[in-house]
């Protein structure tokens, strides 16, 4: 398989954070993975779509009309791993757990030769 080029300054200028809740804090997230855009009436393209714009709009929409939804848990349409978009009113449930570099990150080499991406300067 032909490896994808990426600048090494794309990976430098890049850090990592993880995540954890507030004890005794839940986000509400909307869960667009398997039929979850169809069962709320959302167009697939708002998650498998190469443009962003329908995810987008559904985003907006979802901000203004549903106060109580912290975000949404979708599939990467690259990978279809679980990636989650939080929305910046749920921050306060959060807490940073880790922190670094991404060119430092210890799963950073595994990840590259996973997805077959060369890093070129």
């Amino acid at each position: 398989m032909a490896h994808r080029p990426v600048l090494v300054r794309e990976i430098v200028a890049r850090g990592w954070i993880r995540l954890a809740t507030r004890p005794a804090e839940a986000l509400n997230l909307r869960d667009l993975t398997g039929p979850g855009c169809v069962e709320i009436g959302a167009p697939t393209d708002a998650v498998r779509a190469r443009n962003q714009a329908a995810g987008q709009a559904l985003g907006r929409a979802v901000y203004h009309e549903h106060p109580d939804v912290d975000g949404f848990a979708y599939a990467s349409r690259l990978t279809s791993e679980v990636c989650y978009a939080i929305f910046d009113r749920a921050l306060i449930k959060l807490i940073m757990v880790e922190a670094g570099v991404l060119l430092e990150h210890a799963e950073l080499p595994d990840l590259l030769e996973r997805h077959h991406i060369e890093l070129d300067e």
